[in-house]
């Protein structure tokens, strides 16, 4: 991975409370949301929240370093849930809290079942116990409990129907020792709060958004929903994209009789999806000449994945969108989660890029092993091997000659 450069100035923050067990030993950590270094969360989007911690944690904080070899609780929303946030954390070191504003519906079911499946405990966070909820109970491992919420009486039943389904309670919001010997009686194995001690704010650099005008040029070469006026018009406003693309679509390699001197004549002769991709390769090149080695890798990765996924009767153009922007991290100097989630991509393809999911998942898995000289992983279901290498040497051929045009 190529680190990023860094400014000083610029900082990552999160909350870190202790959880405590019944020896008042600590056993894990939630992760808080906080947006600067006054200790308290102005939380105006769920999902912002929930993205905002797992990148600061997981990867300007780091961890590791919030919470060693303990756990880490992080709260994770609806839309968290549906964007496959969790995924960018390591699941034997975090469990999932799944705020009490996650309905028990039958997609949320399904989402918090799947991250289950892939080792993540699950917490419900704030809970009170309704039978629509069994669902959700049955998959938690964990569930909290506010207990300056509930009444004595909630909170005894509440925690005596989950101690009988097997459940480890969490007692939240504890102020005082008399609050923690009750919960500590009616059966808790965790307890947080004030009482142990306060969240303490954890501060790192955060890597910047230095590339966010290329990325904001991606996201519109990318959106799906763009008309081929409206991609006609993005083109023709950037100037060095428009010179390029005149200058590309007139020479020799065309051969054309008469000279293109439109961009809107140029997409028709090229069409909106050659246009894209070449257009993606300058954005991706102004990042800085040093990076053109790995530009060239990401073309060579999206042509790759475009091909292939041709021979399986797939989207070609999400082949190569997914080829592409799984190397956006190293390219943009963001982190891949973070820029991912800023881009207008289909469930389908962001799951492929972040999770190596369906078919553009093992697509993407059979190219970067292909990269990596990891023959064993290459194949594809579907493509004979013959096949793959057809399509790497076609990609590397095309990429080459599509940087060079591209240069200058």
């Amino acid at each position: 991975m190529h680190a990023p450069n860094l400014e000083p100035d610029k900082r990552s923050f999160v909350g870190r409370q202790p959880i405590l067990d019944a020896a008042r030993k600590v056993w894990a950590y939630e992760i808080l949301y906080r947006d600067s270094e006054e200790n308290h969360a102005r939380i105006v989007d769920d999902e912002q929240a929930s993205r905002d911690t797992i990148v600061s944690a997981a990867l300007d904080v780091g961890l590791s370093e919030l919470v060693g070899d303990r756990r880490a609780l992080i709260n994770l929303s609806a839309k968290g849930l549906k964007r496959g946030l969790a995924y960018a954390l390591p699941a034997k070191h975090v469990v999932l809290e799944i705020l009490e504003t996650v309905a028990a519906s039958s997609e949320n079911l399904a989402l918090i079942e799947k991250a289950a499946s892939h080792g993540y405990a699950i917490a419900l966070d704030d809970f009170e116990y309704s039978p629509d909820k069994d669902r959700l109970v049955e998959l938690a491992a964990y569930v909290k409990m506010d207990v300056l919420h509930l009444s004595d009486q909630d909170l005894a039943e509440n925690s005596a129907l989950l101690l009988k389904r097997g459940k480890k309670l969490i007692a939240e919001k504890i102020e005082n020792e008399a609050s923690f010997e009750r919960c500590r009686s009616l059966g808790f194995s965790y307890f947080q709060g004030y009482y142990f001690a306060r969240p303490e704010i954890v501060t790192a650099a955060r890597v910047p958004p230095t590339k966010t005008a290329a990325l904001r040029l991606l996201a519109k070469l990318h959106d799906p929903a763009a008309t081929f006026a409206e991609f006609c018009d993005l083109i023709t406003k950037d100037v060095t994209l428009s010179y390029k693309l005149l200058r590309h679509t007139n020479s020799a390699m065309f051969a054309r009789p008469t000279k293109v001197d439109s961009v809107h004549r140029a997409l028709i002769l090229l069409g909106v999806t050659q246009v894209r991709q070449w257009a993606s390769l300058l954005v991706l090149a102004r990042v800085g000449a040093a990076q053109e080695s790995l530009t060239l890798t990401a073309m060579i990765r999206a042509r790759m994945a475009e091909i292939l996924s041709t021979s399986l009767k797939r989207n070609s153009s999400s082949g190569f969108t997914v080829g592409m922007f799984s190397m956006l991290d190293a390219l943009i100097g963001r982190p891949l989660l973070e820029v991912i989630s800023e881009l207008p991509l289909t469930d389908e393809v962001a799951a492929a890029i972040l999770r190596r999911e369906g078919v553009y998942g093992d697509i993407l898995r059979a190219v970067m092993a292909y990269e990596e000289g990891a023959w064993d992983r290459v194949a594809l279901a579907g493509i004979p091997d013959f096949a793959v290498v057809e399509a790497y040497v076609a990609a590397v051929t095309w990429a080459e000659a599509l940087m060079e045009s591209a240069r200058g």
